[in-house]
């Protein structure tokens, strides 16, 4: 419990500052450690989307458009649907690790490209937004890891970094709850109340750390390549497990 009460934290940090963490981070790090889909999902959804609601309300869908949340609902959460459903149907086994290990490579990638190529993807992925929502949502439902794909979106679509927070957030909100009633109906959901308790204890406190002036150095290349140095790690742990 303490661990993962600890992780939370840390990685409820890293999300407050950057926008993505817990899930993206999360997840091939608790499978590089031998945890299963099952329990990385009871162990990591439950603060996504409690940090997730916090940053909505918070932002207050500020600067993002009622389309782009639109098209969330109608093309990335029935694509989610779908991908939970799959997963159900074949062994995780099967696809999970060399999905987990695509998406942070895609990620890494795409990080470590030039400021051109990056920008000629974001601007495809906004030009298609219904299509990329739709292949986010699906990934997500099968591994937890449409974060690459939906902030590679959100920056092509917003120019503003609190519009590009509002629809990630926005969407991961979203994409978390119904993955807890995918498990829930499955029923997979397998949660202790206190260390939910705990955990959304540790991400409140996380996110009060996170200041206007941290998330002001967060933008900077130096730490830009922290986060990339870290999905790096967690994409050498994975793939050495």
């Amino acid at each position: 419990m303490s661990t993962i009460v600890a992780l939370s934290f840390l990685l409820a940090f890293t999300q407050s500052l950057f926008g993505v963490g817990l899930l993206m981070l999360g997840t091939p790090l608790l499978l590089a450690l031998g945890f299963d889909f099952i329990e990385v999902q009871n162990a990591l959804l439950p603060a996504s989307v409690f940090l997730s609601l916090l940053q909505c309300w918070d932002l207050r869908f500020e600067g993002s458009t009622r389309a782009s949340r639109r098209i969330v609902l109608l093309a990335a959460l029935p694509a989610l649907a779908l991908g939970i459903f799959l997963s159900a149907q074949f062994s995780a086994g099967m696809y999970l690790r060399p999905l987990v290990t695509a998406m942070l490579g895609f990620g890494i990638l795409l990080r470590l490209s030039g400021e051109g190529p990056r920008e000629r993807i974001r601007c495809l992925f906004a030009r298609f937004e219904t299509p990329t929502l739709f292949l986010t949502g699906l990934v997500h439902g099968l591994s937890n890891m449409g974060g690459p794909l939906l902030v590679t979106l959100a920056a092509g679509r917003y120019r503003s970094p609190r519009a590009y927070l509002a629809l990630v957030s926005f969407a991961y909100a979203l994409m978390a709850s119904t993955q807890l009633l995918g498990l829930a109906l499955k029923a997979q959901l397998e949660l202790d109340p206190l260390q939910v308790l705990a955990q959304c204890a540790a991400v409140y406190a996380a996110k009060l750390m996170v200041s206007a002036t941290l998330k002001a150095l967060a933008t900077r290349p130096l730490y830009q390549q922290l986060l990339t140095g870290l999905m790096a790690l967690n994409l050498i742990a994975l793939t050495l497990r």
